[in-house]
C-alpha cells in the first residue's frame, strides 16, 4: 500500500448555499435563537462554514464508505475511531496495567512510553489504515487540511422564526376525529397556559424591580421582590402545559445562493489514500448537506474545485482536472483526477487493511 507519496494535493473553489444554510458553535446565541458566527476578514466580517463541520461530513462519508467496502460491521470502538479519531481514555485501564508490571518496558518513562506509542500507530495507520492516515486520530496526525468555507463580505444573515400553529384554527375539522373530552382537554391546556405566560410576565417584571432594588441598596425591598418571585416560581412549576402558539426557537442562516470559497489540502498523500478521499466526497455529494434544520430543507449545497498536484521531484503545481457537484448527483470529474473515483482501486488495497480499534490500541 505503501507506494512513492504525492507531496501535496489541492482542491481550490468554492461551495455554494443552494439552501439556507444553518450551523451553531457553542457560546453564541441565547436560548431563544441560534446566532451565526462571523468571521474577521480583510475585507470586513464574512459569515462562513467552519472547516470541521465539512471535514466531519467527509469523514463519516468515509466511515461509511470503508463498511461498503469490507461488508463488516463495527464494534462501538471501531466505529469511534474511524468516524470521531476515538474517545479520551479509550483503553487506559490496560494501560494501567502495563504500569504496574515489571520489567524494561512497563519501567519506560511516560514521556518515552507516549513517543514510542505515537511512532507505532503512524507506522500503523500509514501501512493499514488509510482513513486513520488521511483524518487522524488522538495518536496521529492526519494529512487532510481543510479550510473554513467564507462568503464574501457584506453577506448578511437570514432571520427564520415563526411560531407553531393552532390545528384547530387552522383546521377546525380535525374537532370531528376527537375522542369525547378531548376538546374540554384541550381548552383547559389552553387556560393554564395563558395563565402559565402571564406567570412568566409577572416574573420578568418582578427581575427587572429586584436589579433596581439592588442598584438602590434597597436590602429590604429585594427580600420582599424575591419572595414574590419564589412564590410565583412555585406556581409556575405546577403548571407544566405548553402553549400550541410558542414561538419556535429562531435561528440565522446563511442565505441561499451565497458562494462560499473552499479549499483542501492534503500532503504526502499515497495514490490509496487519495483515491479514499476523493471517493468519500463524491459518496457524501450524493447528498450533499451540513449544518442544522436539514428538516426544514437547509443546508444543502453545491460546488466545484480545480484540482492541482505536485508531483514527487518537483516544485510546480500541476492542474490534473476538475470536481464538481450540483444536486444529488455526486461528483462529476474532468481530467486525471477521474481516475481516482475507480472504485477498483480501494477494493484491491482493502484486503491488506486494518480499521479496528484494538489493533491500534495494542500498539504501546
Amino acid at each position: 500500500m505503501e507506494n512513492q507519496r504525492i507531496p501535496l494535493v489541492v482542491l481550490s473553489g468554492h461551495l455554494t448555499c443552494e439552501t439556507p444554510l444553518s450551523f451553531q458553535l457553542p457560546g453564541l446565541g441565547s436560548k431563544d435563537r441560534h446566532v451565526l458566527p462571523s468571521i474577521n476578514t480583510a475585507k470586513g466580517k464574512c459569515l462562513y462554514i467552519n472547516a470541521p463541520s465539512i471535514r466531519s461530513a467527509v469523514r463519516h462519508a468515509a466511515t461509511m464508505l470503508i463498511h461498503e467496502l469490507t461488508g463488516n460491521p463495527f464494534r462501538m470502538d471501531d466505529y469511534f475511531l474511524l468516524a470521531l479519531g476515538g474517545i479520551k481514555n479509550a483503553g487506559s485501564d490496560s494501560d494501567a496495567e502495563e504500569e504496574r508490571g515489571e520489567g524494561g518496558e512497563a519501567n519506560l518513562s511516560t514521556k518515552e512510553k507516549s513517543a514510542r506509542a505515537h511512532t507505532l500507530k503512524f507506522d500503523f495507520a500509514r501501512e493499514k489504515n488509510p482513513l486513520l492516515m488521511l483524518f487522524g486520530s488522538m495518536d496521529v496526525p492526519g494529512l487532510v487540511e481543510c479550510s473554513h468555507a467564507v462568503s464574501p463580505a457584506g453577506v448578511t444573515a437570514q432571520w427564520f422564526g415563526g411560531v407553531r400553529a393552532n390545528d384547530f384554527q387552522r383546521n377546525p375539522g380535525i374537532m370531528d376525529i376527537l375522542a369525547p373530552g378531548a376538546i374540554d382537554d384541550f381548552v383547559r391546556r389552553q387556560v393554564e397556559a395563558a395563565a402559565r405566560s402571564d406567570i412568566k410576565s409577572a416574573r420578568k417584571d418582578l427581575r427587572n424591580q429586584i436589579r433596581e432594588a439592588q442598584q438602590k441598596k434597597d436590602a429590604e425591598l429585594v427580600a420582599e421582590l424575591r419572595a414574590k418571585d419564589k412564590a410565583l416560581d412555585t406556581e409556575e412549576k405546577k403548571n407544566t402545559v405548553v402553549s400550541l402558539a410558542l414561538p419556535n426557537l429562531g435561528y440565522e442562516a446563511i442565505p441561499a445562493g451565497t458562494q462560499l470559497e473552499h479549499e483542501w489540502a492534503i500532503k504526502r498523500v499515497s495514490e490509496v489514500e487519495l483515491a479514499l478521499f476523493l471517493q468519500s466526497l463524491a459518496l457524501w455529494a450524493l447528498d450533499p448537506k451540513i449544518g442544522g434544520h436539514k428538516n426544514h430543507g437547509l443546508g444543502k449545497l453545491s460546488g466545484s474545485w480545480n484540482v492541482t498536484v505536485r508531483r514527487p521531484g518537483t516544485t510546480r503545481m500541476q492542474a490534473i482536472g476538475t470536481l464538481e457537484f450540483s444536486g444529488y448527483d455526486g461528483i462529476q470529474p474532468t481530467g486525471e483526477v477521474a481516475r481516482y473515483l475507480d472504485p477498483q482501486i480501494l477494493r484491491d488495497a482493502i484486503g491488506s487493511c486494518d480499521f479496528s480499534y484494538a489493533s491500534l490500541a495494542a500498539l504501546k
